[in-house]
């Protein structure tokens, strides 16, 4: 079902400063010909429908028919997420030929600031407590994290109701699911690679940098995505930790 020219991923940032959104895009192409007269067509809306800011670009293929290329779009209505206001948008991205749509992408995202000044760390500006609590992947009656958004919402709303809004998931990384949820709940996420000092507790090598990677490259779309931690209670060794770190 899939065309021969596809948007293979979109995922988006912000950037506070410039109140603008940063529209990452991946279009990929199959076979000898690509269509002619090809563009991307982006519409961004706020969470209650209203425009917020469209583009429409070319697209700068390689010899190989394969384009990646991010997108500044200042939000023309300026709503930052919060796990007080956690506002999210949705990006709309279609490509698009001479003879209409030939592809489509909806992405829903949100724009914050996270950063350490000192002793404190800061939201969009302003001092701000973490207040978190450990997640040990307890699922009595489904065993495993149930792929069900609704479900991990109405979970996380009972740890907002307590006051939380933030999670440290012990040495696991959970369900995209999981992190939809928390985009709408309003609740930060430090997801953890699954190692003990420098000990998998799965199933596969050890390799920290390769699953760090891949960590940031499936859940950069997310704006409850935080922090990252290493591993539970360890260290991985030097100077392996300051290339993690970097």
């Amino acid at each position: 079902a899939t065309p021969t020219t596809w948007i293979d991923d979109v995922w988006v940032s912000g950037d506070m400063a410039k109140k603008a959104a940063l529209v990452n895009v991946s279009v990929r192409h199959e076979g000898k010909d690509l269509p002619e007269h090809l563009a991307l067509d982006i519409a961004i809306t706020t969470p209650d429908g209203r425009p917020a800011g469209t583009r429409l670009l070319e697209i700068p293929f390689d010899a190989n028919g394969n384009a990646d290329l991010t997108c500044e779009i200042v939000l023309t209505e300026w709503r930052p997420w919060s796990p007080e206001t956690p506002q999210l948008y949705l990006a709309d991205v279609t490509l698009r030929s001479a003879e209409g749509p030939v592809h489509g992408w909806t992405e829903r995202f949100g724009v914050r600031q996270l950063e350490a000044r000192g002793d404190r760390f800061y939201l969009n500006g302003n001092p701000y407590l973490l207040r978190g609590y450990g997640d040990d992947y307890i699922y009595p009656l489904t065993l495993v994290s149930p792929p069900d958004r609704e479900a991990h919402l109405q979970h996380l709303a009972v740890a907002r109701r307590a006051g939380f809004n933030y999670v440290r998931h012990h040495t696991h990384c959970e369900i995209p699911e999981f992190f939809e949820a928390a985009d709408e709940a309003g609740i930060l996420i430090q997801p953890e690679l699954p190692y003990y000092h420098d000990i998998p507790t799965e199933g596969f090598d050890f390799d920290p940098l390769r699953d760090i990677a891949e960590l940031y490259r499936h859940f950069r779309r997310y704006v409850s995505f935080a922090s990252y931690s290493t591993g539970n209670e360890g260290h991985l060794g030097s100077p392996l930790d300051q290339a993690v770190y970097r």
